[in-house]
């Protein structure tokens, strides 16, 4: 009786088991602890929450019950966000998961073995390893849905056509990819693509003499030739994740159908007669509307 008052005392539970032995006869059973850590790190914080929760509510204590509730709904999650947002990408994701293995073990050894140990010594009844199981599929596959349905949500306010698939993706091959040189490069595309097509226009707009405009489409042909290479460094930061994938196939055929246009304008600017009705125009402006039907099928991006 000693060793039962000082391991409450030790871990300030104060079961009402303890002051009332015959309150065992609940019609619940209590979960091991060793089922309690498994679960909780198996199946997550909802499973957590929801074992710790039934052990203390279980055990009188109804206080603990409602914070345990609390804390590995909220609070561990938010703990694991807010750092996963301060602390550098360089971070692996295993740190993560080790730390949240560590606070349920923790939490389960402080508060859930004195517990669990003084139920047993009063001949209380557990549940069994079968249903502590079946309870850690069910708020793992629940965790897992509202996971990624979250993510989902989130990724459908950048780009409406993503896909459950298209966040998985991005969520398993998104830790390898080399997110930022990806971007740079798109970038520098980006960048070359508009200072193409301005200084054309500025050029074409202002003079009919073919070989100022034959200038202007050299230079633009030599900027579309430095994003032809820009597209193979690109391709080589593979595997990339679907949506990505998508965005550099657009930027590939995109690349090759300006190449194809100002090819076709060169060879009009040889020719006597550059009005409308040169053959050469004729199939630049063709592809001008090739162009915007691959434009057309891009997502449709918030730019809010």
């Amino acid at each position: 009786m000693e060793n039962n008052q000082q391991l409450q005392e030790n871990q300030n539970i104060e079961p009402q088991l303890a002051q009332n032995p015959e309150q065992l006869n609940v019609p619940d059973k209590m979960f091991r602890y060793r089922d309690v850590v498994a679960g909780s790190i198996v199946g997550g914080p909802f499973a957590a929450a929801y074992f710790f929760y039934k052990n203390f509510k279980i055990s009188g204590n109804i206080k603990p019950a409602k914070i345990a509730l609390f804390s590995f709904i909220i609070g561990v999650p938010a703990l694991l966000l807010v750092l996963a947002i301060i602390l550098p990408q360089s971070i692996p994701r295993a740190a993560f998961t080790g730390l949240y293995v560590g606070l349920i073990t923790f939490a389960a050894q402080k508060y859930m073995k004195p517990l669990t140990d003084y139920y047993e010594h009063m001949k209380g009844e557990f549940r069994s390893a079968n249903r502590a199981t079946l309870n850690t599929v069910i708020f793992l596959v629940a965790y897992i849905v509202m996971f990624f349905g979250g993510f989902w949500a989130y990724f459908r306010t950048i780009d409406n056509t993503i896909t459950l698939g298209d966040t998985f993706s991005l969520i398993v091959l998104g830790e390898k990819f080399d997110s930022k040189t990806y971007l740079q490069y798109v970038d520098e595309f980006t960048s070359n693509d508009s200072k193409a097509l301005a200084e054309f226009e500025r050029v074409s707009s202002t003079t009919d003499n073919p070989r100022e405009i034959e200038k202007s489409v050299d230079s633009a042909l030599q900027l579309y030739t430095a994003n032809k290479d820009l597209i193979t460094k690109i391709q080589e930061l593979k595997p990339f994740p679907t949506p990505i994938q998508k965005e550099v196939d657009y930027l590939t055929e995109y690349n090759s159908l300006r190449i194809e246009y100002f090819t076709y304008i060169r060879a009009a600017t040889k020719d006597s007669d550059i009005g409308p009705n040169n053959a050469n125009i004729i199939k630049a402006n063709q592809v001008v509307s090739r162009i915007d039907a691959l434009a057309a099928k891009q997502p449709k991006r918030d730019t809010k």
